[in-house]
């Protein structure tokens, strides 16, 4: 609980937060209720990144009435820029598909190239939104 206040603190300008690196904190449930319940307390939203097949992260947020989701596509595993397109095409067929889908990626060189290499195009056929406005 206090590590996630301080974490907050340290970005007062945040309105939610994702688990990075945090599949095993996301596999306990227990665990997950505490950081929640502080985000929850905060006024906080949660996107699960899902990087585990077992996450209690969005049914244990659900449970407890914090607004969440859950990523649909890992944009930068493969730092590439053409791969990096590839994945970004992925998540605009989910998003047209479902009506709206999240992407995760990381402020790498090629995450940048790629979404400027292939981005603009990408944008014609969805709307780019927050996350926040991605959360139940």
């Amino acid at each position: 609980r206090r590590k996630v206040q301080t974490m907050l603190a340290a970005i007062p300008q945040a309105e939610g937060v994702n688990n990075h690196m945090g599949s095993r904190l996301t596999e306990d449930e227990a665990a997950m209720a505490v950081v929640l319940q502080t985000l929850k307390e905060h006024a906080h939203f949660f996107i699960d990144s899902y990087t585990s097949p077992v996450s209690k992260g969005l049914a244990t947020a659900e449970r407890l009435g914090v607004p969440a989701s859950r990523r649909d596509v890992f944009l930068d595993n493969v730092q590439e820029p053409r791969r990096i397109c590839l994945r970004l095409e992925e998540l605009a067929a989910v998003a047209k598909k479902r009506g709206w889908a999240i992407g995760i990626g990381h402020p790498y060189p090629a995450t940048l190239q790629a979404l400027n290499e292939c981005g603009q195009q990408l944008l014609q056929s969805v709307d780019l939104v927050v996350a926040g406005q991605l959360v139940q």
